[in-house]
């Protein structure tokens, strides 16, 4: 993922990762620690790129399943992004299904079952959190990794302990 915001000075790349780091003043400094335990636990990757002034790029790595396709859903109201995701993830040997709601998430799991799951925590109508807890009354086991830019700490704790992934 790519913005052409202020970019992140050189002496902060190298913390944006640990736990309660954060350059805004409402930031909790959970999202990309959390991000990158859970892509790190799918023995995936997520790096940053900055060049102060330009803009920031993300870079998530996730491993293919060996002769199997996996298939990654991703639910997110903002269409730019889930067609960003949709190109990365397509390039890299996924199949990509993507949902503009939580609603529309659930009805694309319960016709075809993915591999993973990437939730917006914030979707019009049924919200990130209560799409998380529908998704596993549907499928346990299902990984559901969740992503948001206007996160709390609150939010962070709730969705860690929803579901049966590892807590941070």
């Amino acid at each position: 993922m790519r913005d052409d915001g202020p970019g992140i000075p050189p002496h902060l790349v190298e913390k944006v990762f640990q736990p309660f780091f954060s350059t805004k003043e409402q930031g909790t400094g959970l999202g990309l620690s959390i991000a990158q335990r859970i892509i790190g636990e799918h023995h995936g990757s997520l790096e940053v790129e900055s060049i102060d002034g330009q803009g920031a790029v993300f870079t998530i790595t996730l491993p293919a399943k060996e002769s199997v396709m996996s298939t990654i859903l991703i639910v997110d109201d903002d269409d730019q992004l889930r067609k960003s995701f949709h190109k990365l993830l397509v390039e890299e040997g996924y199949t990509v299904a993507s949902a503009a709601s939580g609603e529309d998430g659930l009805r694309n799991i319960q016709k075809s079952m993915p591999d993973l799951v990437v939730l917006d925590m914030r979707l019009p109508g049924m919200n990130g959190l209560e799409t998380f807890r529908a998704i596993h009354r549907l499928e346990p086991k299902l990984p559901v990794i969740i992503m948001t830019a206007f996160g709390t700490t609150e939010h962070a704790i709730e969705a860690t302990s929803s579901g049966r992934s590892t807590t941070c």
